[in-house]
Protein backbone atom coordinates (compact mmCIF):
# COMPACT_ATOMS: atom_id res chain seq x y z
CA UNK A 1 0.00 0.00 0.00
CA UNK A 2 1.35 3.46 -0.97
CA UNK A 3 1.52 6.15 1.70
CA UNK A 4 -0.64 9.21 1.25
CA UNK A 5 2.04 11.86 0.73
CA UNK A 6 -0.37 14.63 -0.19
CA UNK A 7 -2.01 14.43 3.22
CA UNK A 8 1.35 14.67 4.96
CA UNK A 9 2.41 17.62 2.79
CA UNK A 10 -0.87 19.41 3.42
CA UNK A 11 -0.47 18.94 7.15
CA UNK A 12 3.10 20.22 7.06
CA UNK A 13 2.17 23.28 5.00
CA UNK A 14 -0.60 24.25 7.37
CA UNK A 15 1.92 24.62 10.22
CA UNK A 16 3.82 27.48 8.57
CA UNK A 17 2.01 30.49 7.13
CA UNK A 18 2.27 31.23 3.42
CA UNK A 19 4.99 33.78 2.56
CA UNK A 20 2.48 36.54 1.80
CA UNK A 21 0.76 36.07 5.14
CA UNK A 22 4.11 36.04 6.97
CA UNK A 23 5.09 39.30 5.24
CA UNK A 24 1.81 40.87 6.29
CA UNK A 25 2.43 39.83 9.89
CA UNK A 26 5.91 41.40 9.82
CA UNK A 27 4.44 44.59 8.40
CA UNK A 28 1.77 44.66 11.12
CA UNK A 29 4.42 44.10 13.82
CA UNK A 30 6.52 46.91 12.36
CA UNK A 31 3.47 49.18 12.36
CA UNK A 32 2.77 48.38 16.02
CA UNK A 33 6.38 49.16 16.94
CA UNK A 34 6.19 52.45 15.04
CA UNK A 35 2.98 53.42 16.85
CA UNK A 36 4.60 52.63 20.20
CA UNK A 37 7.59 54.78 19.18
CA UNK A 38 5.26 57.67 18.33
CA UNK A 39 3.73 57.47 21.82
CA UNK A 40 7.20 57.50 23.37
CA UNK A 41 8.20 60.50 21.25
CA UNK A 42 5.23 62.43 22.62
CA UNK A 43 6.61 61.69 26.10
CA UNK A 44 10.18 62.61 25.02
CA UNK A 45 11.41 59.03 25.25
CA UNK A 46 13.75 59.55 22.32
CA UNK A 47 16.26 56.73 22.88
CA UNK A 48 13.61 54.07 23.43
CA UNK A 49 11.63 55.36 20.45
CA UNK A 50 14.77 55.14 18.33
CA UNK A 51 15.27 51.52 19.38
CA UNK A 52 11.67 50.63 18.50
CA UNK A 53 11.92 52.31 15.11
CA UNK A 54 15.11 50.44 14.30
CA UNK A 55 13.35 47.19 15.15
CA UNK A 56 10.41 48.20 12.95
CA UNK A 57 12.74 48.95 10.05
CA UNK A 58 14.45 45.59 10.45
CA UNK A 59 11.04 43.92 10.14
CA UNK A 60 9.77 46.13 7.30
CA UNK A 61 12.47 48.15 5.48
CA UNK A 62 9.81 49.77 3.28
CA UNK A 63 8.03 51.47 6.21
CA UNK A 64 8.22 55.19 5.54
CA UNK A 65 6.56 55.89 8.90
CA UNK A 66 9.27 53.99 10.78
CA UNK A 67 11.94 56.10 9.09
CA UNK A 68 9.96 59.27 9.82
CA UNK A 69 9.63 58.46 13.52
CA UNK A 70 13.30 57.41 13.66
CA UNK A 71 14.22 60.80 12.21
CA UNK A 72 12.08 62.52 14.84
CA UNK A 73 13.73 60.49 17.60
CA UNK A 74 17.15 61.59 16.36
CA UNK A 75 15.99 65.20 16.12
CA UNK A 76 14.88 64.98 19.74
CA UNK A 77 18.37 63.80 20.68
CA UNK A 78 19.89 66.73 18.76
CA UNK A 79 21.58 64.40 16.28
CA UNK A 80 20.59 66.58 13.37
CA UNK A 81 22.81 65.20 10.61
CA UNK A 82 21.71 61.62 11.35
CA UNK A 83 18.10 62.78 11.52
CA UNK A 84 18.39 64.45 8.11
CA UNK A 85 19.84 61.30 6.53
CA UNK A 86 17.08 59.18 8.05
CA UNK A 87 14.39 61.58 6.90
CA UNK A 88 15.85 61.52 3.39
CA UNK A 89 15.40 57.74 3.46
CA UNK A 90 11.75 58.28 4.44
CA UNK A 91 11.36 60.74 1.56
CA UNK A 92 12.85 58.22 -0.86
CA UNK A 93 10.15 55.76 0.14
CA UNK A 94 7.26 58.23 0.06
CA UNK A 95 7.54 62.01 0.17
CA UNK A 96 4.84 63.67 2.24
CA UNK A 97 4.34 67.15 3.69
CA UNK A 98 5.12 65.70 7.10
CA UNK A 99 8.47 64.33 5.91
CA UNK A 100 9.31 67.65 4.22
CA UNK A 101 8.58 69.59 7.42
CA UNK A 102 10.79 67.31 9.51
CA UNK A 103 13.57 67.53 6.91
CA UNK A 104 13.37 71.33 7.05
CA UNK A 105 13.59 71.23 10.86
CA UNK A 106 16.62 68.94 10.74
CA UNK A 107 18.33 71.13 8.16
CA UNK A 108 17.56 74.30 10.13
CA UNK A 109 18.93 72.95 13.41
CA UNK A 110 21.93 71.41 11.70
CA UNK A 111 22.80 74.80 10.20
CA UNK A 112 22.09 76.65 13.45
CA UNK A 113 24.74 74.69 15.36
CA UNK A 114 27.25 74.36 12.54
CA UNK A 115 30.39 76.54 12.75
CA UNK A 116 30.43 76.67 8.94
CA UNK A 117 27.74 78.53 7.00
CA UNK A 118 25.14 76.19 5.50
CA UNK A 119 24.26 76.07 1.86
CA UNK A 120 20.62 76.19 0.82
Amino acid sequence: MRPNWSLKTTTRMSKSPPPLQAGKRLSEAASALTQAARILLNKRGYKEAERLCEQAISLDPSSMLAYLELGRARLGQKRYDEALKTLEQAANLHRTVEVNIEMARAHFFSCAISPMPCRS
